[in-house]
């Protein structure tokens, strides 16, 4: 498997093995870690963005990623909507591995969040306001007698 230049980019932050992340206590780095990898993602655009989500699906896949680390990197997948990374999570997700936890409530959380994205799609969404509904418009609020029309 070739691997991209942010393959290690994103071991190195979620390990704290960054400048940036040297200084974190790794109690913290739960924490620091995925901060530091919302950033890189936040500056990434456009091939970048698409490189830097390839690496994500590389990391998933690769057997040597510890399960805390992935079930880190599932849980961004997921806060970010990353479709792309899918088809590794639901290879991952038929691996022994997959019942640890917390990689395990991780599978769970991404692909119920990728069902609910699916099913929000095919559902028909609800008539605009203005749309004729059949029903009679509300009339205006009536003023009581003897009110003028600036009180």
């Amino acid at each position: 498997m070739a691997v991209n230049k942010y393959y290690q980019v994103i071991l190195d932050t979620l390990q704290g093995r960054t400048d940036q992340l040297r200084t974190i206590p790794p109690e913290r780095l739960d924490w620091a870690g995925p901060g530091a990898f919302l950033d890189l993602y936040r500056k990434t655009l456009g091939s970048e963005r698409s490189e830097l989500i390839r690496a994500i699906g590389q990391v998933i896949q690769d057997p040597r990623t510890p399960p805390p680390m992935l079930a880190q990197l599932i849980q961004i997948a997921s806060s970010l909507d990353l479709a792309e990374v899918e088809p590794q999570v639901r290879k991952l997700q038929a691996e022994a591995i997959a019942l640890q936890e917390p990689l395990r409530d991780a599978i769970a959380n991404y692909l119920a969040f990728r069902q609910l994205h699916t099913l929000a799609k095919t559902v028909t969404p609800p008539r605009a306001a203005k749309e004729k509904t059949g029903a009679r418009e509300p009339r205006p609020a009536r003023r009581a007698k003897g009110q003028s029309k600036t009180a």
